[in-house]
């Protein structure tokens, strides 16, 4: 029986329970896209700039976040484990590893240009959290980034703020967040009494074309919807229970899943569409 989650197996999970299975349990590994390389870039930048926010001109900040995540792609490419699944030929290849690079290099400018100086300036970095529900789970995580007052950060990379707030609401991950800084700020300040998970988070989302940043206010309720949410994906995989996502996913493609090909769910949407 499993009894502890991490949040990236939460979220595979969330969205393919068969991934979830050949990702966590089975242990297999897939090499990242281009556009998963360029994600992981632009998620060191923005480690960067966190981590000098506050400490250095915004100008100085912008550089070296720019170069944390050019050394980041930089890596990426050198461990010559790239996941090509439309099959481009060694020029297209070439061309598209140059895209990449600028695609980081703006994204990653961008955030510190339009979205940092909305955020809070005495920021700790990479701060991990463990929460133990009871009855349900362990659970562990890491915040991108965490205020003086315990207001955690989330960042989401080429991933766009939905316009309706009732989405961001819904989204279980984020709520998690919410209730473990919450229990992270009781734990700290001695504070006594229930633990009431409607603090704020503030996600921050980053993009090629567009930063943006969203403060969320999660109430009780909020919270116990999204931990019925995680309750049934971990009821599902101690049933040994791993549908997949379902049919028109987004999630259930080539481009996007590294098991596709290998997954008797990715065979058949090929022949369904």
């Amino acid at each position: 029986m499993k009894t502890t989650f991490s949040v990236a197996e939460l979220k595979t999970a969330l969205r393919c329970m068969k991934q979830f299975d050949y990702r966590w349990l089975q242990g297999l590994k897939i090499a990242p896209t281009f556009t998963q390389a360029s994600s992981q870039g632009v998620r060191a930048g923005v480690r960067r700039a966190y981590e000098m926010v506050g400490k250095a001109e915004p100008e100085e900040i912008e550089e070296e976040a720019a170069t944390a995540a050019e050394v980041k792609v930089a890596e990426v490419f050198a461990s010559g484990d790239i996941r090509d699944p439309h099959g481009m030929s060694e020029d297209q290849l070439l061309c598209e590893k140059s895209r990449t690079e600028r695609r980081t290099d703006k994204a990653t400018r961008l955030f510190v240009e339009h979205t940092l100086p909305y955020l809070p300036s005495d920021l700790t970095p990479d701060q991990g959290w463990a929460l133990n529900v009871p009855g349900l789970a362990e659970f562990s995580g890491e915040f991108s980034a965490i205020d003086i007052g315990y207001t955690p950060i989330a960042t989401r990379i080429f991933y766009p703020i939905p316009d309706d707030d009732a989405e961001l609401l819904r989204d279980p991950l984020l709520a998690l967040d919410a209730y473990a800084a919450e229990t992270i700020r009781q734990e700290e300040t001695k504070e006594a009494g229930e633990i009431k998970a409607n603090n704020c988070i503030i996600l921050a989302t980053v993009s090629s074309k567009t930063t943006n940043s969203a403060h969320i206010t999660f109430s009780d309720d909020s919270i116990e919807r999204a931990l019925d949410r995680i309750e049934s994906v971990v009821e599902a995989v101690n049933k040994g229970c791993f549908m997949p996502a379902p049919h028109d996913s987004w999630t259930c493609n080539n481009e996007y899943c590294g098991f596709y090909g290998m997954c008797p769910y990715g065979q058949r949407n090929r022949t369904q569409r």
